[in-house]
């Protein structure tokens, strides 16, 4: 007598045969769709009248060393409003004239954090504004 065991080679069911190939096919699909939307959304960011410029311009006109310590409801409120507030003190350090909120926010370019505290109802920073020049300079008289 031999002890002999015979191992039954493994079953593949149909549907794990015609499954892998749809995965492989679905999974290239969403990459596809992926780097399509992706690359428009990308497209979205550098054009238009706020995107994102290609490159650093050294022509834009940047305020440095704006220092804020707002309190509201929440941090993100606060740090909204903080950031509201330094885009103002920035507009008339440059003596620009009285404008709205909007107006001026409608020509910063950038808000740049040089340094910043957030608590849950609390925002302190100190912080840097870059004015577009090319809608800027019509105010403060800048070449």
């Amino acid at each position: 007598m031999s002890d002999t065991f015979f191992i039954k080679p493994p079953r593949f069911s149909r549907l794990r045969m015609v499954s892998q190939p749809l995965f492989v096919a679905l999974g290239g699909a969403f990459l596809l769709a992926l780097a399509i939307a992706g690359g428009s959304r990308l497209l979205a960011q550098i054009e238009g009248d706020r995107g994102i410029p290609p490159i650093a311009s050294s022509e834009d006109i940047q305020v440095s060393g704006i220092k804020v310590n707002v309190t509201a409801d929440t941090g993100e409120e606060a740090r909204t409003e903080g950031w509201r507030i330094a885009q103002r003190k920035a507009w008339k350090k440059i003596r620009g004239p009285e404008m709205s909120d909007g107006q001026i926010d409608s020509m910063v370019s950038a808000v740049v954090i040089e340094k910043e505290q957030i608590g849950p109802r609390r925002y302190i920073a100190t912080l840097g504004v870059i004015f577009d020049r090319v809608q800027a300079a019509r105010f403060v008289g800048a070449a």
